[in-house]
């Protein structure tokens, strides 16, 4: 049971992203290594994220962009979560998709993917990016929301005070 959908957009194929007033459209044909790697990063959440019987898959759209910078439209659903979380559901698409990814031009390694906690190249990875942006789709924020401080850790800006501070 496949667990996201991607659906690769290229020149010409028409908006992949973000809705009326504000559509995107692919910029440049992401190359074919592009794309393993992309589809390499939805492997990687396959293996940890397990689809309940009768569900359908996500889908996503992914396109690639000309500027330096990778990105995930998250749309919202009425009931405040994400498309995607509230896929299970039911719920309206936005160009055929429940979430958006947009591949950037970020000079990335064409090296197969291989996991690991260590960068494997001087070039930073497409599928570690790739990655990150699905985990957003998935309602992995990059923020936290209603946090206090605890007093069992330090705080977050403390290297500011340290040897590093600039």
């Amino acid at each position: 049971m496949p667990f996201i959908r991607a659906r690769i957009f290229g020149v010409g194929d028409g908006p992949f992203c973000c809705g009326p007033g504000d559509e995107q459209r692919a910029l440049r044909n992401l190359p074919q290594w592009e794309i393993d790697h992309s589809l390499a990063a939805i492997q990687y959440w396959a293996e940890i994220i397990k689809v309940i019987p009768g569900q359908s898959p996500a889908i996503v759209n992914v396109a690639g962009i000309a500027i330096d910078n990778a990105w995930a439209s998250i749309q919202s659903s009425p009931d405040g979560g994400n498309k995607v979380q509230a896929h299970s559901r039911g719920g309206s698409l936005t160009y055929g998709a429940l979430g958006m990814v947009a591949i950037g031009q970020m000079g990335f390694s064409a090296e197969a993917y291989i996991p690991s906690q260590l960068p494997m190249t001087r070039k930073i990875g497409l599928a570690p990016v790739t990655i990150h942006e699905i985990a957003h789709q998935m309602g992995i924020a990059s923020t936290i929301d209603g946090y206090e401080a605890s007093p069992h850790f330090a705080r977050s800006d403390k290297w500011l005070d340290g040897p590093f501070a600039r």
